[in-house]
């Protein structure tokens, strides 16, 4: 008789590996649970998905799928027919690992986790222990299940022997930690016998990175890219320069991890200068760096498939849209011909003659920083009568939606510019260092970018924003106390940190006192944590991890990170309305 939780566990591992091949580098953590009727023998299996899962230490991590997954997913929710008792038999998680191509899988029974499993690109699987710790899931697997808690037990080594730690992330990608020398001004180029020996090992492979993440210059860094906010346990002996962390890496294997994210979403990427990409689909193209992008990912502790998704996602999300976009207004204006200008701009033409021409990564829809909800829509922002089959678009006033006609209002965001995915000069803002904030008109159902017009200068746009502060909305979903403040989340909250009249309209309703200097620190878009006292290194980390939690399943696209933190002076007037979404 065949073995019911053998063929359970060959089935899952096939669906996997097509959901990999779909997904590439973006493949999402899954749980399925085989459950067996004790009194019929009938089985069935209940799948969920997990999109933005938790990490973490490894050992930690298995015990918390099994104390949050398993313990609930034990007993069936579902509605059994009449005569049935349905018991789990067994459940499986799995992790896809880009660096290495591996699907690892816990397999858990009655008494909890019971093993693990390896499974290759062939469907291949090898039955493993469960790894205690980072070293075993390396040694098992190839790379770390979590960089950060790898980094921590780099240092901890070398602390405890006094000799320096190396370990291999992934070909091209080398991590280690060696006795420093306090004060040192420029650790890269003391002579250390040891640390050459140490590399010896990786010198068949060309590397063109060595990179010290705890040098004098590397402060001027921000503190979400630096080891001090997520290095957690040994932060004290790096900062006293009792220790010293290096990353040496091949940038191209980097590239090949943009590429291989890119080609999943059926996009291409192309070299086009020094340090810089085109990324394209079909005739829709941006060009976009790739150097700082990859310092940000050594320094912030992050593997390369983690570093691609985190700062190349957005752009390519965006290209999709722009794409699937692009798609359908060709179909719905034939026979006008739709072409495409500069890499982003479409172009309608009847003949010779244009009748417009719209930048397609700056249509913002209004759960997203960029596309649209609908090509009706589209159409209707940009003009189109279909009973004419001509664009008669005229300017719209600044309190009128120009997709639906609605009453609106000038709103004020702020963007990260590298993953704007169109050039910050389209679009009615300010640029500050590596951030745009942009002037918005937001009706309850759509949010457009305005773009800059002679007629309306910034001054203009500043003050119908001003004006329209009282009746501004402010959502939010949900408020925690956290790091000795309070946790502000809910749609775009983020960007009040630019508003402290609207910030404090949002304390007030959550019942949070709201006066004085306090500090604000937008993690992401959806979230602001406001605190007395500035909140810094290991601190931060764990504030941001918390952030990332508090918005995880709950707006889809948007985990990108926003990173902004100032002081702000809450000795003002509330202004702004308060509305409560689940």
């Amino acid at each position: 008789m065949s073995d019911p939780v053998a063929a359970f566990r060959h089935a899952f591992f096939a669906e996997r590996r097509a959901l990999i091949g779909r997904l590439g580098p973006e493949a999402f953590d899954q749980g399925q649970v085989l459950y067996t009727c004790a009194l019929t023998g009938r089985q069935l299996v209940v799948q969920d998905a997990f999109p933005e899962p938790a990490t973490g230490a490894i050992g930690a991590f298995v015990q918390r799928v099994a104390s949050d997954w398993w313990a609930t997913r034990r007993q069936f929710a579902g509605e059994a027919d009449p005569g049935t008792r349905f018991e789990a038999t067994a459940g499986l998680y799995a992790r896809y690992l880009p660096a290495v191509g591996f699907d690892w899988c816990l397999e858990l029974g009655p008494e909890g986790p019971a093993r693990a499993w390896r499974v290759d690109g062939r469907e291949r699987a090898t039955a493993l222990a469960l790894p205690p710790d980072e070293d075993t899931f390396r040694d098992q697997t190839g790379t770390f299940f979590d960089l950060r808690e790898a980094w921590a037990g780099l240092v901890a080594r070398t602390v405890a022997t006094g000799q320096g730690a190396v370990a291999e992330v992934q070909p091209g990608y080398v991590v280690g930690a060696r006795v420093g020398v306090p004060g040192d001004p420029d650790p890269a180029q003391r002579e250390d016998p040891d640390f050459m020996e140490h590399f010896s090992a990786w010198d068949p492979r060309e590397y063109d990175t060595l990179e010290f993440l705890n040098t004098p210059e590397t402060a001027a860094l921000p503190e979400a890219w630096r080891w001090p906010e997520w290095l957690g346990a040994g932060a004290g002996a790096v900062a006293a320069g009792e220790v010293e962390l290096f990353a040496l890496a091949d940038s191209t294997a980097f590239v090949e991890a943009i590429k291989d994210l890119a080609a999943a979403r059926g996009a291409d990427v192309r070299e086009v200068a020094d340090e810089e990409l085109r990324l394209s689909r079909g005739p829709l193209s941006m060009q976009i760096e790739w150097a700082r992008p990859f310092l940000r990912t050594l320094h912030a502790g992050l593997g390369f498939a983690e570093g691609a998704r985190t700062f190349f996602q957005p752009a390519l999300a965006s290209l999709d849209e722009g794409f699937e976009l692009l798609t359908a207004l060709r179909a719905r204006l034939a026979p006008l011909q739709v072409g495409v200008e500069a890499g982003t701009v479409a172009v309608v033409r009847a003949g010779d003659a244009v009748l417009g021409r719209w930048n397609l990564l700056t249509l913002v829809g209004r759960q997203d920083a960029l596309g649209s909800r609908g090509v009706d829509e589209v159409l209707a922002f940009l003009g189109y009568d279909a009973e004419t089959g001509s664009f008669r678009r005229a300017d719209v006033p600044l309190d009128q939606c120009p997709v639906c006609g609605e009453p609106a209002r000038v709103a004020k965001i702020v963007r990260p510019k590298a993953l704007l995915g169109a050039d910050p000069r389209t679009l009615a803002g300010v640029t500050i260092g590596a951030h745009v904030v942009l002037y918005t008109r937001d009706c309850p159902r759509h949010s457009t970018p305005l773009e800059p017009h002679p007629d309306q200068p910034l001054a203009t746009l500043e003050a119908a924003f001003q004006a329209g502060l009282a009746d501004a909305e402010i959502s939010l979903a949900e408020v925690r106390g956290l790091a000795g403040g309070v946790l502000l989340t809910g749609f775009d909250v983020g960007s009040l940190v630019l508003e402290p009249r609207l910030l404090k309209a949002a304390l007030q309703a959550a019942q949070v006192p709201a006066g004085g200097k306090r500090h604000a620190y937008a993690f992401g878009p959806d979230t602001l944590l406001v605190t007395e006292a500035p909140v810094e290194g290991a601190a931060q980390h764990a504030a941001r991890v918390a952030a990332e939690d508090a918005v995880r399943g709950r707006f889809a696209g948007r985990g990108w990170p926003l990173d902004v933190g100032r002081a702000v002076d809450l000795d003002v007037k509330p202004l702004g309305r308060v509305s409560w979404s689940a």
